[in-house]
């Protein structure tokens, strides 16, 4: 059909003069509108009519209801069975190729690959994984993608993850109250880092005050390296530098500890190790815990002589923060919809032994000594008899 003026059609009245209308079916009857009496409030049955153009309607616009094939709004570029269409009260669907893609209900829930969502997002693959995909396409360029999840009142925060049925298993949550990220799998807390910044592994308070804790059977830390040659497992630094490593060569293990010539000055030969030595207390003892058999010195006592061989300080006490009740985390459905919320643990702090330890290792060079000093002793001796013995 040839492009027409809208005063060219043909209707049952009269156009106005000089006045461009269109024909309107209202109860059976066609009539003719002025274009500038279509205003807000006023309902224009345009049926399959096709506008070229630019269309400015005021008040609302009513089209049919449609279906995931025939939508109801379409475009002209696209094919009949791609657009948004309306399946119920308050609720629009958008398809493409005659598949429905997408809804928001009535609630305000979203929905993608499923027509009744759960959640304000609700995303369902019947095939392949769900991915959401964050890409740059320029070398200058970085991918991000920020996922916000807020709570309006002091509650957790959790994703879930886990199958059909199973939603639950595994969860990444963060806790307002305490300022503590937590992870479960198999609906069991397994690592939280708590509002200090330490992580705590099958724990949830920091009995030690360590940025790393580990709480488990044995081993409770396995630490691998694929070479078998001479290679640092473990290396301990500070501000200083490193000052410590653990290295393994094929079949051994080394406990390393700075010693290198160029971080010392002012050596000297070592002196009156023999008399150090003479003042040590051997001492064997029962430990408290299990009743066993133990052997070495009591720190203290070791510390007067050798300060170096011990830590801490005799009858040193320290502040520990404990929980007085355990966390109870949130129950939740089947569909990740909380049921009853999380029960906060309550911490309360004490004061506790801060126990003294020994690394007698650092005994080793006295002990060299005092057999040097010793020698000397008995190379003295030997000559001196035997100068006697010659003169028998």
């Amino acid at each position: 059909m040839a492009d027409v003026k809208i005063s060219a059609l043909t209707a049952a009245t009269t156009p106005l003069a000089g006045t461009e209308v269109l024909p309107i079916v209202q109860s059976g009857v066609t009539v003719k509108v002025a274009v500038s009496n279509l205003t807000a409030g006023r309902a224009v049955a345009l049926g399959a009519t096709t506008i070229t153009g630019a269309l400015s309607v005021s008040g609302i616009t009513t089209v049919a209801a449609g279906s995931a094939a025939l939508p109801a709004i379409v475009s002209t570029t696209g094919t009949a069975d791609t657009g948004l269409w309306f399946p119920a009260a308050d609720t629009v669907a958008a398809s493409t190729a005659g598949t429905e893609r997408m809804r928001i209900d009535s609630s305000g829930n979203v929905g993608i690959g499923t027509t009744s969502p759960s959640s304000k997002l609700h995303v369902v693959s019947s095939s392949g994984e769900n991915k959401i995909i964050s890409e740059a396409t320029a070398a200058s360029q970085q991918a991000s993608m920020s996922l916000i999840v807020q709570a309006a009142t002091p509650g957790q925060t959790v994703i879930y993850m886990g199958k059909t049925g199973a939603t639950t298993n595994g969860q990444l949550g963060y806790d307002p109250n305490t300022n503590a990220m937590t992870m479960y799998t198999n609906n069991s807390e397994r690592m939280r880092i708590d509002s200090s910044g330490y992580l705590l592994v099958n724990q949830t308070s920091n009995a030690t005050s360590s940025y790393v804790q580990i709480y488990g059977g044995q081993p409770a830390l396995s630490v691998e390296n694929t070479s078998t040659g001479a290679v640092s497992q473990i290396i301990i630094r500070n501000p200083n530098g490193t000052v410590g490593s653990i290295s393994t060569s094929a079949s051994t293990t080394s406990f390393n500890t700075s010693s290198d010539y160029r971080l010392k000055n002012t050596i000297a030969p070592m002196t009156g190790a023999l008399e150090k030595v003479a003042l040590l207390k051997p001492v064997t003892y029962k430990w408290i815990v299990d009743g066993s058999d133990g052997q070495g010195f009591i720190a203290h006592e070791l510390q007067e002589v050798v300060e170096g061989c011990v830590t801490g300080k005799k009858d040193g006490t320290k502040e520990e923060e404990y929980e007085v009740t355990p966390f109870v985390p949130a129950v939740v459905d089947e569909d990740g919809v909380e049921t009853t919320p999380a029960i906060e643990a309550v911490k309360a702090t004490r004061t506790v032994p801060s126990y003294q330890g020994v690394d007698t290792s650092f005994l080793v060079a006295t002990l060299t000594a005092a057999i040097q000093e010793l020698k000397a002793i008995i190379d003295t001796q030997a000559t001196r008899i035997a100068a006697l013995e010659a003169k028998a």
